[in-house]
């Protein structure tokens, strides 16, 4: 009688995980409503860009968990991985704008911050091609699911953007 309630277990897992990023993504969404107050007009810019990355990143994780296709699956874990990368800019401009900087005005930044964007986002989206950044299968443990095993490249491309976010805290 082990195997319904194993069953059961990993099923409430599954409905947890989509849970958790439906959330997420209708908080961010729902946040939006508040960005309006906020006075500063870089400040508002920030956090708008930021709830819409980040909600975006969590609504392409229900979709990711929902299939168990691979291709539909890394389909939507590219998404992710995009609007994810995308989340470290709105941070940046936020943190900045926050804090009285003005780093987010400096167009030396914005050229360098939009280059970097779109070279990741191109490497990203290229995986298909080149498989340097993940791979995928599907897995039915704890639940059947598309895993991903990261390249060495998504490693890189990872620290680099908590050192970013670290910067944004600093």
């Amino acid at each position: 009688n082990a195997r319904p309630v194993a069953l059961a277990v990993s099923e409430l897992i599954w409905l947890a995980l989509l849970f958790a990023f439906s959330l997420a993504a209708v908080a961010c969404l729902v946040s939006l409503r508040r960005v309006g107050s906020i006075k500063d007009p870089d400040t508002r810019t920030g956090m708008y860009w930021l709830l819409v990355t980040s909600g975006g990143w969590a609504a392409s994780h229900v979709g990711y968990l929902a299939v168990d296709s691979v291709p539909v699956a890394t389909t939507f874990h590219l998404v992710g991985l995009t609007f994810g990368f995308a989340t470290i800019g709105p941070w940046l401009l936020l943190c900045s704008a926050y804090t009285g900087r003005r780093l987010h005005r400096d167009p030396r930044v914005q050229r360098l911050a939009v280059a970097a964007f779109l070279g990741v986002v191109l490497l990203k989206l290229t995986n298909p091609i080149h498989g340097l950044y993940f791979s995928a299968r599907v897995v039915d443990a704890p639940f059947v699911y598309v895993a991903i095993d990261h390249g060495l490249v998504h490693w890189i491309v990872t620290a680099v953007a908590y050192v970013l976010a670290g910067v944004g805290y600093f």
